[in-house]
């Protein structure tokens, strides 16, 4: 059983107190995810000793995907799992992402030192294309692929020259490419004027962050933003910084703390007006809890949804992970849990969220 604090005022548990907003979060209590309102499935066990799982959804349908053995699964309530047909071989390097949108689903992935990329058009039968079909020559590396209203983008670097390229395709098979800064793309997300993508123009620790925007992915904007994000703001461990974008807002969730970096505490950097200017928000105060790293960050019906986990979670060893709620970014209210949430998903207008280490998925649906 995976148990949390509670999210809303007058509810049992230990809720963090980072702002007095209500949870967004329709339930009055969290105390148990296999409570009121939530459900768990255990189909996804046979994927479990892979090295890694991606999630995404799209309207009903989430699809998981699990390296190195390029197994797919979909899911049209999140607890029923069937394997999906063809094999996306998406290899076991690092990273491995997914996104779904109206026209399906785009899962990027490495071979040994090849960046691959898959096509599902329902997440039930994949198809895998190699990256030597894609425009702009060699393909060094896909950083992360994203899904909007009209399309998708892969954000990466080509070996033809140092800089990054966003790729994009209105169906998922056939794709232009657009050059962006003599850098690296570290995040990108589909906003409501088109896409968002942040660049940083050196090594991530002393680079400078550049924010370029997009109405079709193709023609790509330099935003001359004020107080953008600090370029360690986009260090990720495995492929780029968590970003999502819902009403209005854009938000940046550093993935990673700890002794090397000295944070003391999650912040996320939230934009109201496509990346013109930036502020920085604290949502949870992990000083005294030891090092930290922020998994995943999702736009949903509820909100802002973010999920990570403590390392050293201190005395209280049964709050050793978080999940976090927003409405605009601004203002979060965290529930501390006993087990490590590494993905969140919305799922119509509910969620779903995976244990990676537990391959337990837990959906909430309402009370």
């Amino acid at each position: 059983m995976l148990t949390v604090g509670a999210c809303t005022d007058g509810g049992s548990g230990d809720a963090d107190e980072t702002s007095s907003m209500a949870s967004p979060l329709p339930v009055s209590r969290c105390s148990s995810l296999d409570g009121e309102g939530w459900s768990t499935s255990d189909d996804l066990r046979e994927a479990s000793g892979f090295e890694a799982l991606a999630l995404a959804s799209s309207g009903d349908a989430v699809v998981a995907l699990a390296a190195p053995a390029g197994f797919g699964y979909w899911s049209s309530d999140g607890l029923t799992w069937t394997r999906a047909e063809g094999k996306p071989e998406l290899g076991g390097g690092c990273p491995l992402t997914v996104s779904g949108g109206a026209e399906g689903f785009v899962a990027t992935g490495t071979t040994g030192a090849t960046p691959v990329t898959a096509f599902s058009r329902d997440g039930r039968v994949w198809e895998t294309v190699p990256a030597s079909t894609w425009p702009a020559g060699d393909v060094e590396w896909f950083a992360d692929v994203c899904a909007g209203d009209d399309g998708f983008i892969v954000a990466g670097a080509t070996g033809d020259a140092l800089g990054s390229f966003a790729w994009s395709s209105a169906d998922g098979r056939a794709w232009s490419v657009t050059p962006l800064s003599p850098g690296q793309v570290f995040a990108a997300t589909a906003t409501a004027a088109g896409w968002l993508a942040l660049t940083v123009s050196r090594e991530p620790t002393d680079g400078d962050v550049a924010v370029w925007t997009s109405p079709d992915g193709q023609d790509w904007t330099h935003v001359d933003a004020a107080s953008a994000p600090p370029a360690d703001a986009l260090l990720a461990y495995c492929g780029t910084a968590p970003l999502a974008s819902g009403d209005g807002a854009t938000v940046l969730a550093p993935t990673e703390g700890g002794d090397e970096h000295a944070i003391p505490d999650v912040t996320v950097w939230t934009s109201a007006d496509d990346g013109a200017a930036w502020t920085e928000n604290l949502v949870v105060d992990v000083s005294e809890r030891g090092q930290f790293a922020v998994h995943d960050l999702a736009w949903t019906s509820v909100g802002f949804v973010l999920t990570g986990v403590v390392d050293d979670p201190g005395p209280s060893e049964d709050q050793a992970s978080f999940i976090s709620f927003s409405d605009d970014g601004s203002a979060w209210r965290t529930c501390w849990t006993t087990e490590e949430l590494t993905e969140v998903e919305p799922l119509g207008d509910g969620l779903v969220l995976l244990d990676e280490e537990s391959m337990l998925v837990h959906v909430w649906t309402g009370p």
